[in-house]
C-alpha cells in the first residue's frame, strides 16, 4: 500500500500501538519534523517529530539528520547495544541532554553546537566537529567513554565515580 504526501508535508512514524498492534504515520508540515533517517538509495527518510523518537527508531550503522535546532527538553537515553551518528547539520541542540547506559553503546554526535549534557555512564560517545556552547557539561562515569576527536581529548574517571567535566572545551 502506497501513501502519497502532498508537497510541503513529511509523513512521520508514530510510537508503536499497543493496542491496534500496528505502527502508524501522521502528516505534519515539513517544517514540523526535527529529524530524518535516510535508509539507503531505495529507502523513503523516515521523518521524526523529536529527536528522541529517531533516536529510538534507529538501526545499527545509520544516521539520525538534523532538520531544525533541537529547543525541546529531549533527554535522549541510549539504552541498546547499537552503533549511530547523530549529524546536527550545524544546527545546535538548545536543551536536553545525550545519555548512554549500554556498554556496547558506539554514538557518534558530528557538526553542530551542543548546549547541554553529554554523559556517558558506559558505552562511548563520539563527539567530532561539535562546538561546546556556554554551559554544556561532559560526564563520563563509571566504564562510560567521551571521546572529542577534534582535540584528542578522552575523558574518564576513576574508580570512585567523581565525573570528568569539561566546560567550552577546556
Amino acid at each position: 500500500q502506497t501513501l502519497r504526501v502532498p508537497r510541503g508535508y513529511v509523513a512521520v512514524k508514530n510510537k508503536y500501538d499497543e493496542e491496534l498492534k500496528t505502527d502508524s504515520i501522521s502528516l505534519y508540515p515539513e517544517e514540523m519534523a526535527a529529524a530524518y533517517i535516510s535508509r539507503g538509495r531505495n529507502w523513503t527518510p523516515a521523518y521524526f517529530r523529536t529527536l528522541v523518537d529517531a533516536v529510538a527508531d534507529v538501526k545499527n550503522r545509520e544516521t539520525v539528520e538534523l532538520l531544525r535546532d533541537v529547543v525541546g527538553d529531549e533527554r535522549v537515553v541510549v539504552a541498546e547495544a547499537k552503533t549511530f551518528t547523530i549529524d546536527m547539520n550545524g544546527f545546535t541542540w538548545k536543551q536536553g541532554s545525550l545519555y548512554t547506559k549500554n556498554a556496547d553503546a558506539v554514538v557518534t554526535v558530528r557538526d553542530g553546537t551542543i548546549a547541554k549534557r553529554v554523559r556517558s555512564d558506559k558505552g562511548q560517545i563520539i563527539l567530532t566537529n561539535v562546538s561546546a556552547a556556554e554551559g554544556m557539561d561532559f560526564y563520563a562515569l563509571g566504564s562510560g567513554e567521551i571521546l572529542v576527536t577534534d582535540d584528542f581529548f578522552r575523558s574518564r574517571t576513576d574508580d570512585r565515580r567523581r565525573p570528568s567535566s569539561v566546560r567550552n572545551g577546556e
